[in-house]
């Protein structure tokens, strides 16, 4: 068990939720408590959802929208960006475990994927449920979105949380 772990829990569910909660509350559990919690539940095939990372159900639409740019270069990032890894193709085959970063500042999951050339990036958000695919039209021209995603098209103008419209209630600023 992880260092800090109080020893009265029983089940596998318990620990799992008393992992999660740990990880959640920061001020109680700082980053090495967190990496040593993660790695424990990575020996023990316990999975921690990453949150708003680029869930692992969607590595293999994600591959075969990538692989229609032909790449030589394309890198995984960590939620900051403070931590980048290579990424080939083959990561996000549905029949390989779920790509993880060997670090990442907050956890190790998949948040954003760019290629340089042509120019790509996706990028799943903070706090949303959704992510964004930037392109420039060389890449945009090389392979629709809508032919792997259910998209939503935004411009400049769009309210960045979109799910959550301006309208939805009344908002002090």
């Amino acid at each position: 068990m992880p260092s800090g772990y109080p020893g009265n829990y029983t089940s596998l569910t318990d620990v799992t939720v008393w992992l999660l909660s740990c990880i959640g509350f920061q001020e109680r559990a700082d980053i090495a408590l967190q990496g040593s919690i993660v790695e424990y539940c990575l020996r023990n095939d316990i999975l921690i959802p990453d949150d708003d990372a680029i869930p692992a159900i969607l590595h293999p639409s994600l591959m075969r929208f990538l692989s229609s740019f032909e790449a030589s270069k394309m890198y995984a990032w960590d939620q900051f960006r403070d931590c980048r890894n290579e990424l080939s193709l083959s990561q996000l085959a549905p029949e390989q475990p779920t790509y993880r970063l060997p670090q990442g500042l907050t956890g190790r999951g998949l948040w954003a994927v760019s290629v340089p050339a042509p120019g790509v990036l996706v990028t799943s958000r903070l706090d949303g449920t959704d992510a964004l695919i930037a392109m420039t039209d060389r890449a945009r021209r090389m392979a629709d979105p809508e032919d792997y995603f259910e998209i939503e098209h935004v411009d400049d103008s769009t309210y960045d949380d979109w799910l959550n419209p301006k309208s939805f209630f009344k908002r002090d600023a």
